[in-house]
């Protein structure tokens, strides 16, 4: 038996060494070929002539594997660093509903930082079931007491109504939410808010709009 395993851990790494030259030919080749069309190629009197200077060579193949590595690790390294720092509870016991718009930065918007708010984003900033549900948890268990509506002027959810989208779309079996009237859907959901009996937010649940051409963040429910 023992022989047997001998046997075939050798014949093993045997197949994976000729697999790893292999593979390491198929990635050299195209860089030997571009070495040679820097040498022969040209026009004019010296076409066809070495410039006498070593072609510029392409990155090792291992090297090109480990630089993403190397990257993704420092990235882990630098949150590993931080993330004691952050508490779980937000320090100015806020929670900021918002828009996925890449236009808006909710923490810039309300002037905040990593670990100050709960950030919960959709399109739209639309209060949904899961805003709502999102909404308890961070006043019943994670020690929130203040809940910020932040809507946005040119959203791409406003007349993209249910009958717009079932248009283009056929039936969907999702209610998208969009809307005609921005402050309308922000003192909707606002109130929405207010009248969810689980949601405990007794220093207030407020509406703001966020205009992005001009930067203005004004308060629309108070």
């Amino acid at each position: 038996m023992t022989g047997s395993l001998r046997t075939f851990s050798y014949r093993a790494a045997t197949a994976w060494l000729r697999l790893m030259g292999t593979v390491y030919k198929i990635v050299r080749g195209p860089a030997r070929v571009q070495r040679q069309v820097i040498v022969d190629s040209g026009s004019g009197a010296g076409a066809g002539q070495s410039t006498g200077r070593p072609p510029p060579e392409a990155a090792p193949w291992p090297t090109r594997i480990m630089a993403p590595m190397s990257s993704s690790e420092e990235l882990l390294r630098q949150a590993r660093d931080q993330g004691p720092s952050v508490p779980k509870e937000p320090r100015r016991k806020t929670a900021v509903v918002a828009c996925m718009d890449t236009r808006v930065d909710p923490w810039k918007i309300v002037g905040v930082e990593l670990g100050d708010v709960h950030t919960i984003r959709n399109a739209g900033a639309i209060v949904t079931d899961d805003v709502v549900r999102s909404l308890i948890a961070s006043t019943q268990m994670l020690a929130v007491d203040r809940v910020q509506v932040v809507m946005h002027t040119d959203c791409g959810m406003q007349g993209l109504t249910q009958q717009v989208v079932e248009e283009q779309l056929g039936p969907v079996p999702y209610d998208f939410g969009g809307f005609v009237s921005l402050e309308d859907e922000l003192r909707r959901g606002v109130e929405r808010l207010r009248a969810e009996p689980l949601i405990d937010a007794p220093k207030g649940i407020t509406g703001y709009v966020y205009d992005i051409d001009t930067g203005e963040f004004r308060l629309v429910v108070p």
